[in-house]
């Protein structure tokens, strides 16, 4: 349903003369705002053959979990990454944090292209030097059946900047077992599991965290290093390394211009590990990019300049008649409304609602569903519906109708959902059990209990 919604938003006008521009330069794109700027960031993404990957820079974190919320719906299987910002002053890698470590150098490397991915940079990172990019370590790739030296994987692979644990349990661990060795790679959703046979590699596989087993047999893989290479200086931005094939989005960009002055001014003190933001914005005026922004706004005078003609739905707040008497004057004018429900169950609900009042109405779940005389009712996660002026068709979403719902989280006294967390603790972590309280994990122990022996985790509490 959704490549649906992109190919008759990829057909309007200006959505079509927007990926023509990109072809020779940047765009601004005025006239946007919320959920309609994924909308149409996706659009753009699928009129083009060759996809690369999607960067945003954007003013800070809620302006990410707006783009998640709707981009997750859009791209279910692309990898999301921030380029979190470094300490200032800067500080060696081995003393970050290893998921913030290892975020960062998944981000660059799908800014550089070597991957499709989507990456968010926020103004504070955005001003902050990089090293260089010629300077970024390459993988390392195994193929099932070649001859590879455990050794010198090891070796390898604490260069990357993996630790080596008695068990991987996290992302950027590895262990070995003999003749197996485990590792969890950043540039993997699952753990990988190689196994040699003398001096050969003779499996590969994904396994699960929470249970050891395999997942997937593999034919080769890459391990890509875990940390940024260490430099004496950082020169670059993230504008050199944009590859080609990204497609760079700058949100907004008077706020993000006001925020990453405001952020310079504050650590003027580290003014040598920064970019000015006169240097940023000559940088993105000379990348390509597209702008996207509510109002038209002074910044990049080199972009073309094109107004998308698109607007917001205005609310209902759960005033179903008012919605009706909407519908029926737009079936009237020969506009097709579209109504995205979160749920198949809560659309075929609306859609007979809708019916009982007399309107035409049904949900669609495959077909094409800009049928003139007829509501359409379907299921997607976008928060916020549109309508273009110059097009006979307009979405409505069910926060449009009812408002944004909050879901409940259900609280039982059953944890067993929860053992998943387990593999990421340590002997020696304190835990927080949920009738005792805090203590310290020990490890796994085998208690006989009822003529049974089973694993139980052991706690230690103060005292003995």
């Amino acid at each position: 349903m959704k490549n649906l919604l992109l190919d008759n938003v990829a057909a309007i006008n200006e959505v079509r003369r927007t990926a023509e521009a990109l072809k020779k330069g940047s765009v601004s794109l005025n006239g946007v705002s919320g959920p309609v700027k994924t909308v149409i960031i996706a659009a753009l993404d699928s009129i083009f053959a060759e996809q690369g990957s999607l960067a945003f820079l954007v003013s800070g974190r809620d302006e990410i979990r707006e783009y998640r919320r709707s981009l997750n719906w859009f791209y279910p299987e692309l990898p999301m990454y921030e380029l979190y910002p470094a300490d200032l002053p800067r500080v060696q890698a081995d003393a970050k944090s290893r998921e913030v470590q290892a975020e960062r150098v998944a981000a660059l490397r799908f800014l550089r292209g070597e991957e499709r991915g989507i990456v968010f940079v926020t103004a504070e990172a955005l001003l902050q030097k990089l090293p260089d990019k010629t300077a970024a370590q390459e993988g390392i790739e195994i193929n099932c059946g070649s001859i590879t030296d455990q050794q010198e994987l090891i070796a390898k692979f604490t260069e990357f900047g993996y630790e080596r644990t008695q068990q991987v349990d996290a992302i950027g661990q590895f262990c070995v077992r003999g003749d197996i060795l485990d590792i969890f790679p950043i540039n993997s959703k699952l753990p990988l599991r190689i196994e040699w046979f003398d001096d050969t590699v003779d499996a590969i596989r994904s396994f699960s965290l929470e249970n050891q087993r395999s997942v997937e047999n593999l034919g080769k893989i890459k391990i890509v290093p875990l940390q940024e290479p260490e430099q004496e200086s950082f020169n670059a931005s993230v504008f050199d390394y944009v590859s080609a094939k990204t497609m760079l989005f700058v949100d907004e960009p008077s706020r993000l211009w006001d925020l990453a002055e405001k952020i310079y001014n504050e650590n003027k003190a580290y003014a040598d590990e920064l970019w000015t933001v006169q240097e940023l914005t000559e940088a993105c005026g000379n990348a390509k990019a597209v702008s996207l922004a509510a109002l038209q706004h002074n910044y990049f005078n080199s972009f073309m300049q094109i107004n998308m003609p698109v607007r917001t739905v205005a609310p209902y707040n759960r005033n179903t008649e008012l919605l009706a008497g909407d519908l029926r004057g737009w079936l009237n004018d020969g506009i097709v409304p579209v109504i995205m429900m979160s749920s198949s169950i809560k659309a075929r609900g609306l859609a007979d609602t809708l019916t009982g009042k007399g309107i035409a109405a049904g949900y669609v779940d495959a077909e094409p569903f800009l049928i003139p005389g007829r509501v359409s009712v379907i299921s997607g996660e976008l928060t916020a519906g549109f309508r273009f002026w110059n097009e006979n068709w307009l979405l409505i979403t069910e926060s449009d109708i009812f408002g944004m719902q909050k879901r409940r989280r259900l609280h039982s006294k059953n944890k067993g959902a929860q053992l998943q967390y387990f593999s990421e603790i340590k002997a020696g972590d304190y835990v927080v059990h949920s009738v005792h309280g805090i203590g310290r994990y020990i490890g796994v122990e085998n208690v006989e209990v009822d003529v049974r022996h089973r694993d139980y985790l052991l706690l230690q509490y103060a005292g003995d």
